[in-house]
């Protein structure tokens, strides 16, 4: 199995720091030190007229390289560094580029055994460019990730990944429609990650999405994602799903922010137009929604599930939470109206204190009472163990609600490496999980209740990753804003493939 890397940046430019490198069993060792804030996995180094890309980083002077099919290169005696730059300047020039003959030479990373990774920098400004992902043939180990790459340590100079809002100088994606149906990520293939991008969409024009599954997509994970819509669009969504399978969908530690009233604005839509083939679920762990007309909403046939568990809803316009088919086994969900899924401990009427409304930052306040400790620990079955921010779920009693695990300012609670877990999400979840840590979280998973301190799953980072409805909120439920204590807001190292110059999965994601 090759685990390929391909950078995405706003330019191919030179960004190395000179001087020479040799290479020996794949080692990249350089005279200068290359300190680009924005380089890292990814990039590709050229040297003596060879094509070399960076896969993982032991430190500014040593990284380990692969050849373009991610396969250990040949030796390199002491050769003056051409450059080292991005690989591609847009996400969707990177999708349409991977294939040529120059990288993949294939459509199929089954028939080529790849696992392809595409890294996410910010060099000058947002990727305006709008992207479909289609015609790749996948499966469960041979995936499709796309991400923002953290560990300063072992994958880049620099974080790549917001904080959890909104943030300059990260690598972001916005976009103001120019016509109805505009989509920023269309993902039409199958066993596709998205993780830690952020996303913003100024709408003028119906059915924006900022990410949506289409109807021959499959096995989807979406992670650590900040989706923003803003405008006046009538029929939007975050995340939008036209669901027609068996297998499921993966979303977790998501923020969903919409400022649209309008009547089928949603910041999850999940739809089925069609008569399903076989029942399905929907998995919406530990996400934060937050405006918009309506929250989670479902439309369509009989025949899907939505688990949502550890979900915090607030300020939608119409409702939080409605017209799911079944809401499976939903639970520990919060709410600023009255509805809720249904589970034992679901909290509807809550209200929310965040760090900072009008910021759109919803980590949770000292002393906020609707969400904090009232969540159940490991909602996935192993697919995470952090919050958006990377930072080790619980701090305190328990698990919090929503994307945000509160965290007191110079806290002490142990931050875990990773943004993203260090297994994959399943490619195709089994109906019941396994408590332990596996690629393959469960449609199902258990959810017995935990307001004790618990040990979250050792997720150690490997080299592959390890690869939001009923009454108008009123005043009185809206979320009052207490900055008396603001959280700690700086993000730990993240996820990311660990130094071993080893780059397969240690575990290899199922279904």
């Amino acid at each position: 199995m090759a685990n390929v890397y391909y950078s995405v940046g706003q330019n191919t430019t030179d960004h190395s720091s000179g001087g020479n490198v040799s290479i020996t069993s794949g080692v990249a060792t350089f005279t200068v030190p290359q300190t680009a804030v924005n380089l890292g996995v990814g990039d590709r180094l050229t040297a003596g007229g060879n094509a070399y890309y960076l896969v993982a980083k032991t430190s500014t002077t040593i990284w380990t390289v692969v050849t373009a099919l991610g396969a250990t290169p040949d030796n390199l005696g002491s050769t003056a560094v051409t450059s080292i730059a991005h690989e591609y300047t847009s996400l969707s020039a990177a999708e349409a580029g991977a294939v040529d003959a120059n990288h993949l030479n294939n459509t199929s990373l089954v028939t080529t055994t790849a696992i392809l990774r595409i890294p996410c920098y910010y060099d000058t400004g947002d990727d305006t460019t709008l992207v479909t992902i289609d015609g790749y043939t996948t499966s469960a180990s041979y995936y499709h990730k796309i991400y923002t790459p953290t560990n300063t340590t072992t994958e880049c100079n620099q974080s790549q990944r917001h904080d959890g809002k909104w943030t300059a100088g990260r690598y972001a994606m916005s976009y103001n429609t120019t016509a109805a149906g505009d989509k920023m990520i269309n993902i039409l293939d199958s066993n596709v990650w998205i993780d830690g991008l952020q996303i913003k969409m100024t709408a003028t024009h119906d059915f924006s999405v900022r990410i949506q599954m289409g109807q021959t997509s499959a096995n989807t994970s979406i992670s650590n994602c900040y989706l923003e819509h803003i405008g006046t669009s009538n029929v939007g969504a975050s995340i939008m799903a036209a669901e027609w399978y068996t297998t499921s969908m993966n979303v977790w530690n998501t923020v969903c922010v919409s400022n649209s009233t309008y009547n089928h604005a949603r910041n999850v839509h999940i739809s089925s137009p069609g008569t399903a083939t076989a029942a399905c679920a929907w998995n919406i762990y530990n996400c934060t929604l937050y405006g918009s007309y309506r929250g989670i909403y479902y439309t369509g046939d009989t025949g899907k599930t939505i688990n949502a568990i550890n979900c915090l809803v607030a300020n939608s316009v119409a409702a939080n939470y409605s017209n799911a088919a079944s809401w499976g086994s939903s639970n520990y969900n919060a709410s600023s109206d009255a509805t809720v899924p249904g589970g034992a401990q679901d909290r509807a009427s809550q209200t929310f204190t965040f760090a900072d409304v009008g910021g759109k930052d919803f980590d949770l306040a000292s002393n906020d009472g609707g969400a904090r400790d009232y969540g159940v620990t490991d909602p996935g079955a192993g697919l995470f163990s952090d919050d958006i921010k990377g930072r080790s779920r619980p701090y305190g009693a328990a698990w919090d609600i929503g994307a945000f695990e509160y965290v007191a300012a110079g806290g002490s609670a142990s931050l875990s490496p990773s943004a993203s877990p260090s297994v994959s999400p399943s490619m195709s979840p089994s109906g019941s999980p396994s408590g332990s840590p596996s690629e393959s979280p469960s449609a199902s998973p258990s959810v017995s209740p935990s307001k004790s301190p618990s040990e979250s799953p050792s997720l150690s980072p490997s080299a592959s990753e390890s690869p939001s409805e009923s009454p108008s909120v009123s005043p009185s439920e809206s979320p009052s804003v207490s900055l008396s204590e603001s959280p700690s807001l700086s993000p730990s190292a993240s996820e990311s493939p660990s130094a071993s110059p080893s780059l397969s999965p240690s575990v290899s994601p199922s279904g």
